[in-house]
């Protein structure tokens, strides 16, 4: 039986419904009898009306449940902007209103942590007159937003380190390397309106001649933050 009868559901209503009618013209030279081929139309006609009935529920499901998502985001909205009101009228008169209106006080922001140091510098010339395209990496703490670069630069082994100026990306242009310049260090310091991150400091050498081609990478150090 498993094997001829359908599974699914319309597959097997259809499946009897085709076969009834001629079980039914004569029972006895079938095997069987005509109470229970009355029986099976009886069953046919309960299974018939079961899945229409099934998909008039189906439907009103699916209806339902639209009103529902539909009523929901109804609510969602108007109970937003009376929120929104309480909240207002908090930053007036003061965070008592929470309690009264049921609401859980706002959660204090938890303070971010200072921005990221600068890692992996690479630094390319981008011709023989001395100009640097420098380019790095830093992460800072989730949710952090503004953060600014200030790039400083020594010329030689020694000296003070000048301000070049500041970057809203990770990278910087410096156009004013002097001619024959053999050794560069740069300090770069992540910085936002309340916090300063650790500075980083890399060493850059051109070399004996101070020249390499346009486009080149050149070698860079990077050391402790002094």
């Amino acid at each position: 039986m498993a094997a001829i009868v359908p599974n699914t559901a319309s597959d097997k209503i259809t499946f009897f419904t085709s076969h009834v009618s001629g079980w039914a013209e004569d029972p006895p030279v079938i095997g069987t009898t005509a109470e229970r081929v009355a029986l099976v139309q009886a069953k046919l006609d309960e299974a018939k009306q079961a899945l229409l009935a099934r998909g008039h529920a189906v439907d009103a499901a699916r209806s339902a449940t639209l009103r529902l998502r539909m009523a929901l985001a109804e609510l969602s909205d108007v109970g937003a902007q009376v929120i929104a009101e309480v909240k207002a009228k908090a930053a007036v008169d003061g965070e008592s209103i929470y309690p009264r209106a049921s609401l859980p006080l706002p959660a204090t922001p938890s303070p971010l942590g200072k921005p990221g140091k600068p890692t992996n510098l690479s630094v390319e010339l981008l011709s023989g007159m001395g100009v640097f395209r420098l380019a790095w990496k830093c992460r800072h703490p989730r949710g952090a937003k503004g953060t600014m670069y200030q790039v400083y630069r020594r010329l030689g082994a020694g000296g003070d380190y000048a301000f070049l100026g500041a970057s809203g990306k990770k990278k910087f242009t410096d156009a004013t390397i002097p001619a024959g310049t053999g050794f560069v260090s740069y300090r770069i310091v992540a910085v936002r309106s309340t916090a300063r991150g650790d500075v980083a400091e890399f060493n850059v050498n051109l070399g004996v001649s101070g020249k390499l081609p346009s486009g080149m990478h050149v070698p860079v150090e990077q050391l402790m933050a002094a």
